[in-house]
């Protein structure tokens, strides 16, 4: 389910000009500012997922190389073991 904001604000908005008591006025702008607020809270945290993404996305580029790096000593590592080993 996406939260369409723009609309969640538009209905807040219409309900605190159509508040007709003092209290729902004050109900409708509390129900605004939390919308907003909340936008913002996702908006910062989802740019934050983002942005973490990207850095999880790069050590995992670095741990592939590194992985094949150690393949890659451990063969030639063996292979060394294997010609001094029957050497002696």
């Amino acid at each position: 389910m996406e939260l369409d904001w723009e609309r969640l604000e538009e209905v807040a908005a219409r309900a605190v000009a159509w508040a007709r008591s003092e209290e729902m006025r004050e109900v409708a702008e509390a129900v605004k500012l939390l919308a907003s607020y909340m936008r913002e809270g996702f908006g910062k945290t989802f740019a934050i997922l983002v942005e973490h993404s990207k850095i999880l996305e790069e050590h995992g580029k670095r741990l592939e190389e590194l992985t094949r790096a150690v393949g890659e000593l451990k063969v030639a590592v063996g292979s060394l073991g294997r010609r001094w080993g029957s050497a002696r």
